[in-house]
């Protein structure tokens, strides 16, 4: 039996294909997160606090869209011939701790001259509490 021309992967090479899985693969997790948005979930930090501003009319349409998006992501990577990947929990949680570690790195006061004179009182008060953040950072991936 012949395989139809819709049938065959549109022919792509490694490093494009690639590409698609990221992108696509990202499309999926942004609207996980809209989805998250629409249910009203609340952060669990103090200085994030998201307004649940959306207006009804996206409350309303956006379940059907997002189901149809992830349809056309779905006959997308089928015709793009997408294997697809699983991620790793714990190699996903150690590259995020990892980056904010690299992040917190740039908080101590000697690093803060780029965004101006750093006052010579903030290195005592500010340093430790990036010393304390970096180290239950650092504990968190210990754990991994």
């Amino acid at each position: 039996m012949s395989r139809s021309p819709s049938d065959t992967p549109i022919p792509l090479t490694g490093p494009q294909r690639l590409h698609f899985e990221v992108v696509l693969a990202s499309l999926e997790t942004v609207l996980v997160e809209v989805e998250t948005f629409i249910a009203g979930a609340k952060p669990s930090g103090s200085l994030t606090r998201v307004e649940h501003d959306l207006p009804e009319r996206f409350l309303r349409q956006a379940g059907p869209l997002i189901e149809a998006l992830r349809a056309q992501i779905d006959a997308l990577s089928a015709a793009l011939g997408l294997a697809g990947s699983r991620r790793s929990a714990t190699r996903v949680v150690g590259a995020t701790l990892t980056s904010q570690l690299v992040h917190l790195d740039d908080c101590y006061a000697d690093r803060l001259r780029g965004y101006g004179a750093v006052d010579p009182g903030v290195a005592p008060r500010l340093d430790p509490a990036i010393d304390g953040l970096r180290d239950g950072v650092a504990r968190l991936l210990d754990l991994l």
